[in-house]
């Protein structure tokens, strides 16, 4: 994850990732879908520490 906003996350993605898949091809805008267990994971390193996310 390089950078989380309140309305879009901006993601590093791997070349192989990009020639593998679809992704090298999306738009500026573009939904997309990610896998969201490691996702998730990035997400909550960035939020602030709560009891239910330590």
């Amino acid at each position: 994850m390089a950078d989380l906003t309140e309305d879009s996350a901006i993601c590093w993605i791997t070349p192989h990732t990009v020639s593998a898949t679809h992704l090298g091809t999306a738009q500026i805008g573009q939904k997309v879908n990610l896998e969201g267990d490691l996702l998730a994971k990035y997400v909550r390193q960035q939020l602030p520490s709560t009891e239910t996310n330590k």
